[in-house]
């Protein structure tokens, strides 16, 4: 079903714009709300050590002689990984300039980080690939604030998915939702549960569907993509659940978040989802701007917390966090 938050407008250029009304609530700060579950300090109920994190805790019981401190991460993840991963992907956010902008401080985020780290951790079908996780931190440790070398989804995942073809999934969309609802947090960790290049298909892994015709039903979430209307002008899913044309020219109408050239979608409405938005020029660097209007500072650029459309949102602020006043594609998704 389709989730949204909020009714806002913003006045651009002198006159007034109706807003995208996203699913998400407005950027928000400080640690999300406790999603881990500890393991159990019972003896009775200790776990074995596995190496597959699809066999949780919860589901796989066995006796033990005693038990350790109760912890959040499966045993096959290292106990302190939360905590180090916490550290390195905030001190990019600090180094980069981008504390204060969604996390207050520095304490804020790393605690929204460790909820993060938990929740994958925790999730079924993902095995933990500690070379991969190592090479991430030293990204976030050293890397430059605007470094294309980011790893975590298809190269090298810390977190990759198990499940074969026609095994049962979760779409990606909807754990990003389940992992982070408030922020759609990613953190660079994890893509899927499926394995390899394959996509989660109506809940199994599978190749994805990608030529749908114009006006055909479509669903990013269950892996119903659009085709390319032809070789150079590409297509994409409305929030109405149907195919149209992208790159509409300013001023023609638009159907999805990126579904203009060069200018920014404005007035979609997930209450009205039949009815088209207005592609409209983004605003300019130093332009006042509203950080709960998604995408009116362009394709990289992002309203400050000082109300100001401010360029670009750092590469390693991203890896965690899309910048305020960004479009997320998630907040136009049906979830549930």
């Amino acid at each position: 079903m389709w989730h949204r938050d909020g009714n806002t407008s913003a006045l651009t250029a002198g006159r007034e714009v109706k807003n995208m009304q996203p699913r998400r609530a407005p950027y928000v700060t400080g640690v999300l709300p406790a999603r881990g579950r500890p393991r159990s300090s019972s003896p009775a109920e200790c776990t074995p050590r596995l190496r597959w994190l699809q066999v949780l805790p919860l589901l796989a019981v066995a006796s033990c002689g005693s038990c350790g401190p109760e912890r959040r991460l499966p045993d096959v993840v290292p106990d302190d990984a939360a905590t180090r991963y916490a550290k390195a992907v905030c001190g990019a956010q600090a180094r980069c300039g981008c504390i204060g902008e969604v996390f207050d401080d520095a304490a804020a985020c790393e605690g929204a980080a460790i909820e993060l780290f938990e929740a994958i951790a925790a999730t079924p079908s993902l095995e933990f690939h500690d070379d991969c996780f190592e090479s991430l931190l030293d990204v976030f440790t050293t890397g430059a604030c605007d470094t294309d070398e980011l790893l975590g989804y298809r190269g090298c995942q810390v977190f990759a998915g198990t499940v074969q073809a026609g095994g049962a999934c979760t779409p990606e969309a909807q754990l990003i939702a389940d992992w982070s609802p408030s922020l759609h947090l990613r953190g660079g960790l994890a893509y899927a549960q499926c394995s390899g290049q394959l996509e989660c298909v109506d809940g199994r892994c599978g190749d994805a569907v990608k030529d749908l015709p114009l006006g055909a039903p479509c669903n990013i979430t269950s892996g119903h993509h659009c085709a390319n209307v032809d070789a150079m002008t590409p297509a994409g899913c409305g929030i109405d659940g149907v195919c149209h044309p992208g790159q509409a020219d300013e001023g023609a109408a638009c159907s999805f978040p990126h579904g203009c050239d060069d200018s920014v979608c404005a007035g979609l409405d997930l209450d009205a989802p039949d009815v088209p938005g207005v592609c409209t020029p983004y605003l300019q660097v130093g332009d006042a701007c509203d950080g709960e209007s998604p995408g009116a500072c362009g394709t990289v650029g992002y309203c400050s917390a000082e109300g100001r459309c401010v360029e670009p949102w750092p590469s390693l602020c991203d890896a965690l966090v899309i910048g305020p006043g960004r479009v997320d594609v998630l907040d136009w998704l049906p979830l549930e």
